[in-house]
């Protein structure tokens, strides 16, 4: 976005308060919404102008084939059937061995029937962990195939407006394509507006985080923002002797719209 905004323009002072910069606004946030997958959009769920909530929905993209996956991987997660045999198997085989032991303390056994016994047990115990583990292993593999199915839906990432969407149904998205946008939405975040203002080093010395300067629209309507600054740059351009300034200004109702131009009110240094 920095590259975008460009250095703004001094255009001199008009009395002794005050010097006069050229810039312009722009949205605190602007999302060019990329897909982490390729795919065919199967459903675009919002339109340019249209309010989003963070994690709204987007678009999708087609997933018949991973839904399917999906299916299969939690319904054998969810079926612990083996798990619960084996766990029987395994505590049947223990209360067996507790009984042999107090047989054989008293006598009433053999040692070959305990050993048999102790074995049984040792068995029945790693074949308990072993579904034990296969259980893990199904629902991991159920999350790794839900999270590539989450990675096929695209959600809003902010608070903001749709500006754009680049594809329609039916069309592919890929990622670095040279012949479309990578992205497939821009959203925007209007509730603060930002101006990112290049001005004489000499401008800035008494300037500081917190402070209110005032910026006067170039519309016909003559508006005049308050905004504060939250950034001064501690270095200075070599080449051109300019310092990045960084303001905010509060659009709540987002009735300021975005890239209007303004003149911009510095006190001078005293």
């Amino acid at each position: 976005m920095a590259a975008a905004l460009g250095l703004s323009s001094m255009i001199g002072s008009t009395h002794a308060a005050d010097s006069q910069v050229l810039t312009f606004l722009r949205p605190i946030h602007e999302i060019d919404l990329a897909s982490a997958e390729s795919g065919v959009v199967s459903s675009i769920l919002v339109k340019p102008g249209d309010k989003v909530k963070k994690g709204q929905e987007i678009l999708r993209l087609n997933s018949t084939v991973i839904e399917a996956q999906l299916a299969q991987a939690e319904a054998q997660a969810l079926n612990e059937g083996r798990l619960k045999s084996a766990e029987a198997e395994y505590q049947i085989s223990k209360q067996r061995l507790s009984i042999l032991e107090t047989l054989r303390s008293s006598g009433s056994t053999n040692q070959a029937e305990w050993d048999k016994a102790k074995a049984t047990v040792a068995v029945a115990e790693g074949q308990y962990k072993a579904a034990q583990e296969e259980s893990e292993n199904l629902k991991h593999q159920a999350a790794t195939i839900r999270a590539q199915f989450e990675q096929r839906i695209l959600r809003s990432p902010i608070d903001g407006i749709v500006t754009e969407i680049t594809r329609d149904a039916g069309e592919a998205v890929e990622a670095r394509r040279a012949d479309t946008p990578d992205y497939v939405a821009k959203i925007v975040d209007l509730s603060q507006l930002i101006a990112r203002v290049h001005m004489p080093a000499s401008f800035t010395e008494n300037l500081r985080s917190g402070q209110k300067l005032k910026l006067q629209l170039d519309s016909p309507a003559g508006i005049t923002l308050e905004g504060a600054i939250h950034f001064v740059s501690p270095t200075v351009d070599a080449a051109t002797g300019l310092a990045e300034v960084h303001l905010l200004f509060e659009n709540p109702d987002q009735k300021i719209r975005s890239g209007i131009p303004g003149t911009l009110l510095v006190p001078s240094a005293n």
